[in-house]
């Protein structure tokens, strides 16, 4: 049973606010309005909103209906990549493979009435996600150093936030061991601790120009921190857990290393150049994908999985100083997840339900009288745009787009989270969330 709690109430302002934009995303999204076509859409991110809105909302149950509809679509579409030899750049968890069978994965655990009989725990021949499993792991396997992205997104993390998902399919410690292999293999050791860099080959021409020997990504999106999430939670899967255990105390050691809080901008850069000295101060923006707030996130949780108390106080400290960030000095006016105002509602209301601090809450509901704000009715998708700087030299531009990461999918998802006592497990995507793996179904 769901512990979660809904903070804010159907009848109050706010709240009638946050349903009118949930049904005007999950609306627009069912009858096709999903953005600039020039975006792609990944409409296996479709069924997600659809399955957390029909659960939440009793008068949307046949959204319920509509996600299974899509999931079948979906698995039709992996059955066409089935055999294929599949190659690193088709693997990513967002827009890529991974993604797709993390989807299916997720949403036959949600929507499955038996708790106690997963989909996955049928024969391996009635699973639609094995022969994906065996194509990604060969994939893997075949490559004798990984020279590609690392990261949640397109890289190693994601793949590894996925085989997380699939316990306790079989081949689901395959995964993960061969991704700690790669990543064990690109580990730097340094006096502060384990660390990785992202190679100058893998950069943006503008950053190859500033960070010749590439950088130390401090984002967790593209760096370390989502590698310290995925440590924590094979750990607490019982996973590897001895070489895993030791990975995940050094480069803790060497994020924590990082953080300056003498300064006045953020404690944690986005990312620091290899042999070069560090970048002076820097803005205090809140957001999941760089900055403090998103290492946070990664650092409450990893002080609860292990009970470390040092591990809990530096989550503590850097709370209060994120908590202490004025709303109007954190450099957001959009609201997407990953880079916006819903996205650092949502991060608080994740550290109220676990911490239970009443200034985490208040914090959430700040952020989510902010999103509601910058909704403009008619534009975008269910009212919103998101802001891009494809170029870092012009004028930033606004895209319609429906996504979950940086469009009004994910908007949608944390008014829902908000408003509803489901527990948005679909977060795990971000690595804001971990399993439950004390569940008899989660373990073999």
């Amino acid at each position: 049973m769901s512990n979660w709690i809904p903070i804010l109430c159907g009848d109050c302002a706010n709240g009638e606010q946050a349903y009118s934009v949930i049904n005007a995303v999950t609306n627009e999204i069912r009858n096709g309005r999903v953005g600039d076509a020039r975006i792609p859409h990944r409409r296996y991110e479709d069924s997600i909103l659809f399955s957390y809105v029909g659960l939440g909302s009793p008068q949307e149950e046949s959204l319920v209906d509509l996600a299974v509809e899509r999931m079948n679509e979906q698995i039709a579409a992996l059955s066409g990549r089935i055999g294929l030899n599949l190659n690193p750049a088709s693997l990513g968890l967002f827009g890529g493979v991974g993604g797709l069978a993390w989807t299916v994965e997720h949403l036959f655990r949600l929507l499955t009435t038996d708790l106690n009989s997963p989909y996955h725990a049928l024969p391996e021949e009635e699973d639609p996600l094995a022969d994906i499993d065996k194509a990604i792991i060969l994939c893997l396997r075949s490559i004798p150093r990984w020279h590609h992205q690392y990261d949640l997104i397109s890289g190693l993390v994601g793949l590894g936030i996925y085989f997380l998902e699939r316990i306790p399919s079989p081949v689901s410690r395959d995964g993960l061991e061969a991704v700690v292999d790669h990543l064990e293999e690109l580990s730097v050791v340094e006096p502060k601790g384990l660390t990785w860099i992202s190679g100058s080959a893998l950069l943006p021409e503008r950053q190859r120009t500033m960070c010749p020997n590439g950088y130390y990504n401090l984002g967790v999106a593209h760096g370390i921190p989502g590698i310290v999430h995925l440590l924590s939670e094979i750990v607490a899967a019982g996973v590897d857990r001895a070489r895993c255990e030791n990975m995940l105390a050094r480069s803790l050691d060497w994020l924590l290393a990082q953080q300056e809080p003498g300064r006045l901008g953020s404690r944690f850069d986005s990312w620091i150049p290899v042999g070069y000295p560090r970048k002076a101060g820097g803005s205090r923006r809140l957001a999941w994908c760089y900055g403090d707030l998103g290492v946070l996130a990664v650092i409450v949780q990893v002080g609860v999985r292990t009970g470390c108390r040092v591990i809990q106080k530096a989550g503590g400290e850097l709370l209060d100083f994120c908590l202490s960030c004025p709303p109007e000095a954190a450099g957001i006016d959009d609201a997407p997840l990953c880079h916006g105002s819903s996205g650092v509602a949502h991060i608080f209301n994740r550290l109220y339900q676990s911490t239970g601090d009443d200034r985490c809450l208040d914090m959430s509901l700040e952020w989510i009288d902010r999103t509601l704000a910058i909704r403009q009715s008619g534009e975008g998708v269910g009212g919103y745009k998101a802001r891009t700087t494809p170029d870092p030299k012009q004028p930033p531009t606004w895209e319609t787009t429906a996504a979950l990461l940086d469009g009004s999918m994910g908007i949608a998802l944390a008014l829902q989270a908000a408003t509803t006592a489901v527990d948005p497990g679909w977060d795990r995507l971000l690595c804001l969330s971990g399993r439950n793996f004390a569940d008899k179904d989660s373990r073999r």
